[in-house]
């Protein structure tokens, strides 16, 4: 499961270096540059849009005709690639042309002018693409998986709990300790309420964490089976020996 996302992410990178090489994206007119992104993202299944940011921090160029105008100046995600200054990935936020959840790969490009704000292109993940991974996850692994940002935020879960998408869940125990460690297992209780184990790990390249967990009750039960049949045996070693 975490190797899909993370080709997902290395295809997002790929991608917008690629774009951030084409003439008629970088430098072209805005109507040739929806053209070029347009037939890119169609074929791409993991991305729902894809946009240009100028030098003025303003959208001149996207696969959604209502974003182009839109000044993303304040956005977290501008703000954070600017600050890295490299292919950054986003923590869950909602978009301002749509109003729907999303993540974004965001990719900088090269000043224009030495000392002027940077070009920008990002590319939106569609969400239900995290559904589909997600399900494939629990399907295979017969568990519950979750998916949160950098932050805590819900961006899919199997099986699906709508809710969940968007929610602050840090205050989750199992939650909170997915994003105190970059890997690893607890034992606890997790958005259901009910005590689970969970497997846990942060996907490369993002701060986003994947979590996989199954029924404590199921995990266990043969163990101690195990363990209750090891007993009787022993006891009844102790009763023949004792007769």
């Amino acid at each position: 499961g975490a190797g899909i996302y993370r080709d997902a992410v290395d295809e997002a990178q790929s991608t917008l270096n690629l774009l951030s090489q084409v003439p008629e994206v970088v430098s072209g007119s805005p109507e040739a540059c929806q053209r070029f992104l347009t037939v890119v993202e169609q074929a791409r299944p993991w991305t729902e849009a894809l946009f240009l940011v100028d030098a003025t921090r303003r959208i001149t160029c996207s696969t959604i005709s209502t974003a182009v105008g839109l000044d993303v100046s304040k956005r977290d995600w501008y703000l954070k690639t600017l600050a890295a200054g490299r292919f950054t990935v986003s923590d869950f936020y909602i978009t301002m042309s749509r109003k729907r959840p999303t993540v974004a790969a965001v990719l900088p490009l090269d000043a224009k002018v030495p000392g002027e704000t940077p070009p920008v292109l990002m590319a939106n993940f569609d969400l239900a693409w995290f559904d589909r991974l997600a399900e494939s996850i629990g399907k295979k692994n017969d568990g519950t998986v979750l998916l949160v940002d950098g932050a805590g935020r819900g961006i899919s879960r199997y099986p699906t709990m709508p809710d969940v998408i968007g929610k602050d869940l840090s205050g989750v125990d199992a939650v909170r300790a997915s994003l105190d460690n970059e890997a690893g297992l607890f034992q606890g209780k997790g958005i259901s309420g009910k005590e689970r184990i969970f497997g846990y790990m942060r996907l490369p390249g993002t701060d986003a964490r994947l979590m996989v967990s199954l029924d404590r009750a199921a995990v266990l039960a043969p163990i101690d089976a195990l363990i209750l049949r090891s007993a009787i045996l022993s006891l009844a070693i102790i009763v023949v020996i004792g007769f």
